[in-house]
């Protein structure tokens, strides 16, 4: 049974943290995808494979500590969730690169809100 006096986190704050959960499973799986794919040169595949596990581990991680460090996390969040947006075009645009940009534009959105309902003491 749930406690009355448990404060409960906001809507969208829940719906931020599924979506960066979303945003870190999507990218572990296209890692996997891009083993399988390959690349040119082994190192190149290597690279590009670190890159995308490691972006999918963080994101997994900011999710998943969202509620316990609400303000750090929520400036990690932002910080990674900016990053990306702008990393989307610094590559060829594919269906997977406008997909991860409107999910990111949504988690960077329900961040932002979040933090503006911050009363700082």
């Amino acid at each position: 049974m749930v406690s009355k006096n448990r404060i409960q986190a906001p809507r969208h704050m829940k719906f931020a943290k599924f979506l960066l959960m979303l945003l870190g499973f999507i990218w572990i799986v296209f890692g996997i995808f891009s083993t399988w794919l390959g690349s040119e040169t082994v190192a190149g595949m290597w690279v590009i494979v670190i890159l995308m596990f490691g972006n999918g581990l963080v994101y997994l991680g900011i999710g998943f500590l969202l509620h316990r460090f609400p303000r750090f996390m929520q400036l990690a969040g932002l910080a990674l969730v900016a990053v990306n947006i702008i990393l989307t075009f610094t590559d060829q645009l594919g269906f997977f690169d406008y997909f991860t940009f409107v999910l990111n534009l949504a988690a960077l959105y329900l961040l932002v809100r979040y933090w503006s309902s911050y009363k700082f003491s």
